[in-house]
C-alpha cells in the first residue's frame, strides 16, 4: 500500500519526511524471514533470527513447495 500525505511542510527543509510504518494490528500474518546466503554470513542470519537460511537448497525447495516470495 502507497499512501501520498500533504504535508504543508517546505521541501527545501533539511528534515527527511520519508519511510515506512507498520500497521497497528498487523496484516494477520506470520512472516517469515528467509535469507540467501553462504558460509559465515548463513551463521550470522540464523543468529540475528533468520526463519530460513541457505543458498541452491533453499531456491530447489521453494520451486517444489510453490511459496509466494515478497522481495525486499
Amino acid at each position: 500500500m502507497d499512501a501520498a500525505i500533504r504535508l504543508g511542510v517546505n521541501p527545501a527543509m533539511p528534515i527527511k519526511w520519508s519511510g515506512q510504518r507498520g500497521l497497528p494490528n498487523g496484516l494477520g500474518k506470520t512472516v517469515r524471514i528467509l535469507v540467501f546466503a553462504k558460509g559465515e554470513k548463513e551463521k550470522e542470519a540464523l543468529e540475528a533470527g533468520a526463519d530460513l537460511v541457505g543458498n541452491d537448497d533453499v531456491i530447489e525447495k521453494i520451486k517444489a513447495v510453490g511459496w509466494s516470495l515478497i522481495v525486499l
